[in-house]
């Protein structure tokens, strides 16, 4: 029977344990005077937390530690500008917000939704995906009724409607906070990254292409990784993600071998990178490969790659 400690019974399962325990010591004093969501991104982009771990961070230092109000949101659209959404909310000062959204393509991601650049790294948020909204009263002592309505004001400017926030929300609390460029300023504390959104990875929202051929045969998988492969080769770092019936497909020989994708079957695409470029190039050729126009695309030296964008 499994235990709950099992996971220190070998050493690599401890010193995992002991490195999270060691960042999450590392940010319990800073959570008072900084956004969580700036600390974990900033650490995510050095390398130093992953995606497995922001759960658990969330859940010890906003739920049990600091005693965040939250609650979770089925969002009601796709939402793909983000501008307005920091205009309106950059000025409550009253409050601290974090929130949580679930990406089916790059897993939990955590915003400040104060930040633009936390927006920007997401392009889009889709419908009916998950988010929690986390506030915090910067009154002292907190007062809760504000944190609840700070939800309700976020709910509010994602659905795209008008938002008056009260002045309970936007006075100044006298309660120091500090931005990601102030702590890079600070002596006493290592610079962070300059991040900029030249540094981050984005990813797109999800392309459609319809099989045209009789079936998705193994033809037409060795033309869609050819056709990849050329693609990410060309531009460096960038990675494309397939979907079949709202699944990630990581092995496309998977696709042939079900057998079940056939004349009419939509298969669709994403991609992530820093500087994404020619996509609606890219679905053009995805839609040969699917179609009996297939083997241009097989036409190719051993261990060459196509030159294709």
């Amino acid at each position: 029977m499994r235990g709950q400690f099992d996971i220190f019974s070998s050493r690599n399962g401890y010193n995992q344990a002991l490195k999270h325990f060691k960042k999450v010591n590392d940010i319990l004093p800073r959570v008072n005077h900084e956004n969580l969501a700036d600390l974990i991104f900033n650490y995510e982009q050095k390398g130093e937390i992953i995606k497995t771990q922001i759960k658990p961070i969330v859940h010890a230092l906003l739920v049990d530690k600091f005693e965040y109000s939250y609650s979770s949101y089925n969002l009601k659209s796709n939402i793909t500008s983000h501008q307005s959404i920091v205009e309106n909310i950059k000025s409550w000062q009253a409050v601290e917000i974090v929130l949580v959204y679930y990406h089916d393509q790059l897993d939990v991601m955590i915003i400040n939704p104060k930040n633009l650049s936390h927006w920007e790294k997401i392009i889009q948020l889709n419908k009916d995906e998950l988010l929690i909204i986390y506030t915090k009263s910067l009154i002292r002592p907190p007062d809760t009724e504000t944190e609840r309505l700070a939800i309700q004001g976020v709910i509010q400017v994602l659905e795209n409607n008008h938002f008056d926030p009260p002045e309970s929300l936007t006075r100044s609390t006298g309660h120091v906070r500090i931005s990601p460029k102030d702590r890079s300023k600070l002596k006493k504390e290592p610079q962070t990254m300059n991040i900029t959104t030249d540094n981050m990875r984005k990813t797109t929202p999800k392309y459609s292409v319809q099989v045209t051929n009789e079936l998705f045969h193994n033809g037409n998988v060795e033309a869609w990784k050819n056709i990849i492969q050329s693609y990410e080769t060309h531009f460096n770092g960038s990675e494309v993600y397939v979907y079949f019936e709202n699944e990630r497909i990581n092995n496309l020989n998977a696709l042939f071998k079900w057998g079940k994708v056939k004349n009419g079957s939509m298969i669709f695409f994403s991609v992530s990178g820093k500087n994404i470029q020619s996509v609606s190039k890219l679905q053009r050729y995805l839609f040969e490969g699917a179609s009996p126009r297939f083997e241009k695309f097989l036409q190719k030296e051993i261990s060459k790659v196509l030159h294709l964008f």
